[in-house]
């Protein structure tokens, strides 16, 4: 038995170390900034301005691909039922139906590619977070986060042709070191709701440092849809250190789910049917994105069973001209989570993950990780409705999976707490065990 369980850890230990390298890449990689060294720069934010690249940058996505998965099928292989125990139904229902709709999409290259990637990225966190604590956790996360800030700070400032946008009217904004500059908001967005989530979990000075740059680069990046999101994560964060306001919140988590998701689907109806009004002085139009939503939904109209998974480029790569001839220009994806996967996986697909969502908010604890999952979702549902971060490879994607899995970790009502084996079973930290006295 102790030969046994020797072993084992001999595997185990230089497959946790190859593990969260593996994490730190798919931080990096999933965020797409790989896409502005392939670029040679900052250029004009729009499609047909995107320069083709066939050099060894490429190699890094498929190279990181085959170490994911050899990692995980090592630990797998130690503990076999380990990922399935705690595996999220919806997630794996998801990637089923990308599976399945690979039969009808038009490019079935790109939907079984995007599969592997995405089921790659939850494996990746899913076996991460179940083998290791929640200090390890925030920690590792935290520094990969802020470290790709200051990087963004310091292309901003230092290498201006390479972190300034240029071009139209996103000219001047910071785009750090992202090839869009609501790329960058949308990576600092995301990344000041997880660190200030995680301030439930562990409060130190490197996240607190976090917070600020993430703000500030929010709003260097001039996007207005990551401003709000991150205004709307700091005015929650604020309410919610009432312990009556949490306690209150939490009883109405429900109600206060769908009503976002229904004031999403109100944006989007306002901006095509009702274009009179302004906000923030932006019409609400918001880009053009009206037109684009309203072609998508046509076609959603045509096809309720959606057209596969990253099927939006056929209009993007000159395969199919309806898009150009209806609207006058082309885009790479639709401007909206949703509205995305309602095109790619039809009604089923977009219950399921609503579902997904839902159950983040409804499985929350206050004790644990309220405060992390209600800010992250309101973000999540924020920038999905103006831009596409849900169900892609994105860093968007890696936050869902993130939440997902601290939620069946944190959440007494979703799993319990399994002691019984040290090495495959993270203990509770000290800091779990002293939540309450914080709140």
């Amino acid at each position: 038995m102790q030969t046994s369980t020797i072993r084992r850890q001999r595997i185990i230990a230089p497959a946790k170390k190859l593990l969260s390298l593996c994490v730190i890449f798919l931080i990096y990689i999933s965020s797409g900034s790989l896409d502005l060294l392939k670029e040679g720069g900052a250029r004009p934010q729009s499609a047909e301005f995107v320069n083709s690249y066939s050099g060894p940058l490429n190699y890094i996505l498929p190279a990181w691909t085959m170490i994911a998965i050899l990692t995980v099928a090592v630990i797998s292989l130690t503990r076999p039922k380990v990922l399935i125990k705690n595996a999220d139904k919806n997630i794996l229902f998801i990637l089923a139906l990308i599976a399945i709709s690979i039969a009808w999409a038009n490019d079935a290259y790109i939907a079984t590619r995007t599969l592997i990637f995405l089921t790659v990225t939850y494996l990746i966190v899913l076996t991460y977070i179940s083998l290791n604590d929640i200090n390890t956790i925030i920690s590792l996360i935290s520094k990969t986060i802020i470290t790709m800030l200051v990087m963004s700070l310091i292309f901003s400032i230092a290498l201006p042709t390479y972190g300034i946008s240029v071009g139209g009217e996103s000219a001047g904004a910071w785009q750090g070191i992202f090839n869009h500059k609501n790329n960058l908001g949308n990576f600092s967005a995301f990344s000041f709701c997880i660190l200030v989530g995680a301030l439930q979990l562990k409060k130190n000075p490197e996240i607190y440092i976090g917070i600020i740059l993430s703000a500030f680069l929010t709003w260097m990046s001039n996007s207005f849809t990551s401003i709000a999101a991150t205004l709307l994560g700091a005015i929650i964060y604020i309410f919610l250190k009432e312990k009556n306001c949490l306690h209150s919140t939490y009883k109405l988590r429900k109600f206060y789910f769908f009503a976002a998701m229904g004031l999403s689907a109100l944006t989007v109806y306002i901006s095509i049917f009702n274009q009179g009004t302004a906000i923030f002085n932006k019409d609400t139009s918001f880009s053009d994105r009206n037109l684009i939503w309203a072609f998508v939904l046509n076609k959603i109209y045509e096809n309720p069973l959606g057209y596969g998974i990253s099927q939006f480029g056929i209009y993007s790569g000159g395969q199919d001209t309806s898009f150009l001839n209806s609207i006058g220009f082309v885009v790479g994806h639709p401007h909206n989570g949703f509205i995305e996967i309602l095109y790619s996986l039809g009604l089923l697909g977009f219950l399921i993950s609503t579902k997904l969502l839902f159950n983040i908010i409804k499985y929350s604890s206050t004790k644990t990780n309220f405060k992390l999952n209600l800010i992250t979702v309101s973000s999540i549902i924020i920038i999905n409705t103006f831009e596409s971060r849900f169900i892609s490879f994105s860093f968007g994607f890696f936050v869902l999976c993130v939440i997902i899995c601290l939620n069946k970790k944190l959440s007494p009502a979703h799993t319990k707490w399994h002691t019984s084996n040290k090495l495959f079973h993270a203990q509770p930290t000290d800091t779990q065990l002293k939540i309450t006295e914080n709140l």
